[in-house]
């Protein structure tokens, strides 16, 4: 595995815990948001989810070629 594989691979399950920390956090802090707005709570997780699961996917394609 080349290190930019590796680097990306961290990086994308680093973004999509973020986004899952984010995504859950309304279940144990219902009154309390991380950014301004609940708006902006559900955009950030849904694209750091979707950011890691791409970053993911091309360093495991990567890995395998």
């Amino acid at each position: 595995m080349k290190p930019g594989s590796v680097f990306k691979l961290i990086l994308g399950v680093v973004l999509i815990g973020l986004g899952a920390f984010v995504a859950v956090r309304p279940l144990w802090a219902p009154r309390s948001t991380v950014t301004p707005s609940r708006f902006l709570d559900v955009t950030f997780a849904v694209v750091f989810i979707l950011r890691g699961l791409v970053n993911v996917r091309s360093a495991l394609r990567a890995s395998r070629s």
